[in-house]
């Protein structure tokens, strides 16, 4: 049964708010049919009411230097007809009675003045510019606040539609977006209007503002916890609320209210304001539980300020209508925008008591609200006093020396531009310091700690400074700020993978605040166990350049104060620059990190070309030649010459799987093994079969060589050679023909004990022998293609009748212009043998 109560309950205020969100977006736009209006809108400067004693209406008031002065109008007098049309009770206020305000009409008044009748003929003139400006103002600010109020109201009761602390606050937001309704321009001017009957909606709900007070009452005897004498007398306290807003509608039905019922309504609807100022008050000191407490601060900020801010609207507008008319020229347009802009800033109100409802970073809106309203509120002020004073000026100057240029107000007006924003800087600094000393000290302090943080070179430094300066200045303890990679003194159990983790939560970079957390939050056990056990309160993300990098774990304040939105603040402030420190000390220390790896590289580099044959040397009946291009600093392509008798020569050239530091590693393992081997040996099977158990022991299973050994002998002019699963190397033959010297065995350093076969090819004169790596063949040009075998054949072919080191120099031109500066993919490495 409640939960069908529920439903329909939720459903009928979701269906009364979006009826009256309806109203507000058509009087919305009705107001734009207005300011065509208002814009071309002039007056006679007259105030006349009806009067029941002469049946018809009387002058109340002729403005000053208008036209009805000039044309000798008077107040008392007594207006019989308008443009020789009697007026009744029917017509008095009818347009088609006063005629079409179009400046330059005339407009005959037949009045009555000491019982003689005279015809008076008044000229409309065009209204001041800033009184159509506060026409437009009026017309369009008042539907605006409603749709404000009325999208809060229906933003709480989608959010939470089966509680009854989101059904009052909506149902407060309806009444209080009501209030806008008798400031709403009327509807009857405009054909949109009269087609949605505007005017008689408004007409019929406006007495929804009596419930305001009902609403708001109730509101605090529930929430954030019942009050006891409610609690006890439930049905009493809800009679008592409600009767007063339930016997305005009666009257209001039965036709007996009379003219001092909407200041009624108004007293009402302050009174309960400080009432439940001092209910919640009261509910706040009571409250042991934080997050309560919390709750009712933050209701009570809104109250506070919304208070004020109604209360200086309504008594603008009461002095602008009742006191102010005459004072000076914008008196009108002040009054109204204090009265628009206290309306607005009301709307703090809901806003605050949504989020105390739906607890969610209680502290870190109560610190938005504080900060946000005094930039927003002060620059208003500001700009009004500067506004005001620049058009008052500028009227005096034109009207005082007879000036028809405006050009003296657009001076005034770049004067005032130019020293807005640094006087309104000032000036807010200022105001924010005179109304939170603590957040001043708090900040003066910090900034000469961050005038430290350049001296921090490590990170456990500036944490444990960080962590010390929050518990020595503010006051909060314990605090525990840790790296999410790296080292840390306590064992901290924050999960940095599971989705619904803390740490997940912060990277979207506002707070966790524990004591905020409901029991049935999903949360790691381990995570919540730990602070509990460490009475931590909030965690705070250290963020720089969008990267999580630490945390900033709080306990609780020693003097037993809960923690408030400026504590809030000074501490998010702390933890950006500890974040941008640390992230200045990580980049600093890859810095140098980079720079030791960059010299250990050059050594490594300087060592690699030493491992290198440093002279070609020279052996009868073969010219040589030998050149290796590494893609890195370092590579793992390896070339050798090593002379044995006279007359040959061992010709070796590998290529080492990987790239960069380690396979250079392995590359000099490969050098020194077979240097050491061809001293011991020139049979090549049997050094290859040592040199590939070697590697084999000393390296890992994915490391891996390929090999290729030749050795020449001058005598015989034969090669004999073993191919260990290298590429095969290619001999041009004078006739311009090319032979292949495949593999005799598979790679070495992937198996042990392999047998490898010795072949043997013997070489005429201008035979070329050309030993390369797989980098040369698998070089890549922009769009993708590969260097391949064929086309390093063809770039051999075209300049094979020239020596080995000219030879070798086409053959790197050809990459680098087929590559098109595309930087290597692999080494590249070649031997070139011409016999001669």
């Amino acid at each position: 049964g409640k939960k069908v109560i529920h439903f329909i309950a939720s459903w009928a205020v979701k269906l009364l708010g979006i009826f009256l969100l309806a109203y507000a977006i058509i009087a919305f736009i009705n107001s734009f049919y207005n300011i065509n209006n208002l814009l071309h809108l002039s007056r006679v400067g007259i105030e006349h009411f009806w009067s029941e004693k002469e049946q018809t209406t009387v002058i109340k008031k002729v403005e000053k230097r208008s036209s009805a002065e000039k044309a000798g109008l008077l107040p008392g007098d007594v207006v019989v007809a308008v443009n020789d049309v009697k007026l009744n009770r029917g017509n008095w206020t009818k347009r088609e009675i006063w005629g079409e305000a179009v400046p330059g009409a005339n407009l005959v008044l037949t009045i009555k003045r000491n019982s003689q009748l005279q015809r008076l003929e008044i000229t409309r003139i065009l209204t001041p510019l800033f009184e159509r400006f506060e026409g437009i103002l009026l017309n369009v600010l008042p539907p605006l606040i409603m749709i404000a109020y009325l999208i809060t109201g229906l933003w709480g009761i989608f959010r939470s539609p089966f509680s009854f602390e989101t059904f009052l606050i909506s149902m407060f937001c309806y009444s209080a977006g009501a209030f806008m309704y008798v400031h709403v321009a009327p509807g009857h001017f405009s054909p949109f209007g009269q087609f949605f009957y505007l005017d008689e909606i408004k007409n019929h709900f406006g007495f929804f503002i009596a419930f305001f007070p009902g609403f708001w009452l109730n509101l605090f005897l529930i929430f954030p916890q019942k009050n006891s004498f409610y609690k006890k007398y439930t049905l009493l306290t809800l009679f008592l609320i409600y009767i007063v807003p339930v016997s305005f509608i009666v009257l209001y039905l039965m036709h007996l209210l009379n003219k001092y019922t909407v200041f009624f309504v108004l007293v009402l609807a302050f009174a309960s304001l400080f009432l439940g100022a001092f209910i919640l008050s009261r509910g706040a000191s009571r409250s042991t539980d934080t997050l309560k407490r919390r709750q009712y601060r933050l209701m009570l900020f809104g109250i506070k300020f919304g208070t004020i801010a109604l209360t200086i609207g309504v008594l603008s507008r009461y002095i602008g209508l009742e006191i102010a008319p005459g004072w000076f020229p914008l008196s009108y347009w002040i009054f109204d925008l204090l009265f628009t802009l206290g309306q607005v800033a009301s709307l703090i109100i809901p806003f605050t008591f949504f989020n105390s409802f739906l607890h969610k970073k209680i502290l870190e809106t109560e610190s938005a609200m504080k900060r946000k309203l005094i930039y927003i509120v002060g620059t208003i002020v500001i700009f009004i006093v500067y506004l005001s004073a620049v058009l008052i000026i500028g009227e005096k100057l034109i009207s005082r020396f007879q000036l028809q240029d405006q050009s003296l107000i657009i001076v005034l007006v770049l004067l005032v531009a130019t020293t807005f924003t640094p006087i309104n800087r000032r000036v807010l600094t200022w105001l924010e310091s005179y109304l939170y000393p603590e957040k001043t000290i708090y900040r003066a302090s910090l900034k000469e700690f961050i005038k430290k943080m350049p001296g921090f070179i490590e990170t456990r430094t500036l944490l444990e400074n960080i962590s010390q300066w929050i518990e020595n200045t503010m006051g909060i303890y314990p605090t525990r700020a840790v790296l999410i990679e790296g080292p840390t003194d306590a064992y901290i159990p924050h999960v940095l993978i599971k989705e619904d983790s803390v740490v997940q939560k912060l990277k979207k970079g506002s707070a966790f605040f524990w004591d905020e957390t409901p029991g049935n939050d999903n949360i790691d056990t381990d995570e919540k166990q730990w602070a509990e056990q460490n009475n931590i309160s909030i965690t705070v993300p250290l963020i720089s350049m969008g990267e999580l990098v630490g945390l900033l774990n709080l306990g609780k304040k020693r003097n037993q104060e809960d923690f408030n939105g400026d504590d809030l603040e000074i501490i998010k402030e702390a933890a950006e620059q500890t974040a941008l420190a640390l992230q200045n000390i990580k980049l600093q220390s890859d810095y140098l990190e980079k720079k030791r790896r960059d010299q250990e590289l050059e050594v490594a580099q300087r060592i690699q070309k030493q491992l290198m044959p440093q002279q070609i040397p020279v052996i009868k009946g073969l010219q040589l030649h030998g050149e290796s291009h590494p893609c890195y600093e370092v590579g793992g392509d390896y070339y050798d010459f090593i002379p044995v008798d006279e007359g040959k020569i061992v010709l070796a050239i590998a290529d080492v799987s990987g790239k960069g530091t380690g396979a250079a590693l392995l590359m000099a393992n490969l050098q020194a093994g077979l240097r050491y081997a061809v001293k011991l040996s020139q049979c090549l099977t049997e050094i290859v079969h040592e040199i590939n158990n070697t590697i084999y022991k000393n390296t890992a299973p994915e490391q891996f060589i390929t090999f290729f050994i030749g050795l020449w002998d001058n005598k015989t002019r034969t090669l004999y050679y073993v191919n260990a699963g290298h590429n095969p190397p290619l001999v041009l033959h004078k006739d311009n023909n090319i032979t292949a010297l495949s593999s005799t065995g598979t790679i070495i350093g992937a198996f042990p004990d392999m047998q490898f076969s010795q072949e043997r090819i013997i070489l005429t004169e201008g035979d070329v022998l050309l030993i390369y790596t797989d980098g040369f063949e698998e070089t890549f040009n922009p769009n993708g293609q590969e260097f391949g075998k064929e086309r390093l054949i063809a770039s051999l072919q075209e300049i094979h009748h020239r020596s080995p080191t000219e030879i070798a120099a086409h053959l790197f031109n050809k990459l680098g212009e087929f590559s098109e500066g595309m930087p290597l993919t692999d080494d590249a490495s070649l031997i070139i043998a011409k016999v001669v």
